[in-house]
């Protein structure tokens, strides 16, 4: 085996979701990986924004509905503001319609919470280091 002397990069990653329960599911599944680091939390579409500018996360795991800022306004402001990080849109709102916004205004995966939750995981430690 040879080892060309790097080592693999941690996904950093930020996680926005209105349920805590939600988020501290997602955060005790993460945290089983080595190769992930999650950096910071959020219920609030509007603090997670302002974190998400100071962390520059290499990933953001995000809800679509929030109080006071749709998840699909905030895909928006991180593509404008910071465009290579990464975002995985996992939503109980897996319509068609909202899975095409959301793909094309940037989000790199659209998942369902009812049936895709477990794919996370493997999505993240799948993902290539490009911008870890």
């Amino acid at each position: 085996m040879i080892n060309d002397g790097r080592a693999k990069a941690v996904k950093r990653i930020y996680v926005v979701d209105d349920s805590a329960l939600i988020r501290e599911r997602l955060i005790e599944m993460l945290s089983d990986n080595p190769d992930v680091q999650v950096v910071g939390q959020s219920a609030d579409p509007f603090e997670a924004a302002a974190n998400i500018r100071e962390m520059s996360p290499d990933v953001v795991i995000l809800d679509i509905q929030m109080e006071g800022k749709s998840g699909i306004e905030l895909l928006k402001e991180i593509k404008r503001e910071t465009p290579d990080i990464r975002v995985i849109v996992l939503t109980s709102y897996a319509y068609p319609q909202y899975r095409r916004q959301c793909k094309d205004l940037g989000a790199e995966h659209f998942l369902s919470k009812l049936t895709e939750f477990e794919k996370l995981t493997v999505l993240i430690r799948n993902m290539d280091d490009r911008n870890v």
